[in-house]
């Protein structure tokens, strides 16, 4: 949370002054990359210097993915307490319950929103510059997202199951 702040006053700074922005984040630049996120865009004109202008996409993008993060460690965080029967909406003390499965659902949707919006920021880098520009993503948000798909279904199947075993009891 406290990146996704830090990226929207540096998004909002270099839409204003990009220069001043520029000149803070100069010495941890190397040569023209920025990373954020594991997304990183590297762009160089005719001179060899480095645009400044695809910092404010890169910023403002970043504050995305990072709320995407956010929400992601919030949820399993809510997972465990909900397991633990800690939570106020919790029914008991099991894994198995429709808000965990909502909420492994949910982990999925914001781990493959990363790469997403990820792959768009680059779309937009590359059409907004007329330099050399090369963008990288970091497809493992797809692949985490794939794997909690049949994770979270799982745990629907034991919800399901444990349902029925209570009818029985």
């Amino acid at each position: 949370m406290i990146f996704a702040l830090a990226a929207a006053i540096f998004a909002v700074m270099s839409a204003v002054n990009p220069d001043f922005v520029y000149s803070i984040l100069k010495p941890g630049l190397d040569s023209s990359e920025m990373t954020v996120l594991g997304f990183g865009t590297d762009i160089v004109n005719a001179s060899g210097s480095t645009m400044k202008a695809p910092m404010v996409i890169l910023f403002a993008f970043s504050i995305i993915t990072s709320l995407c993060m956010t929400m992601i460690f919030r949820n399993i965080y809510l997972i465990y307490k909900t397991a633990e029967g800690k939570t106020w909406f919790s029914k008991g003390e099991t894994p198995f319950q429709k808000d965990i499965v909502r909420m492994v659902r949910e982990v999925r949707i914001f781990s493959i929103a990363i790469p997403v919006v990820q792959i768009i920021a680059s779309f937009i880098i590359k059409m907004i510059t007329h330099f050399t520009c090369e963008t990288h993503v970091f497809l493992t948000g797809l692949i985490f997202g794939s794997v909690v798909v049949s994770i979270s279904q799982f745990f629907a199947y034991g919800k399901k199951l444990e349902s029925d075993v209570e009818g029985l009891v």
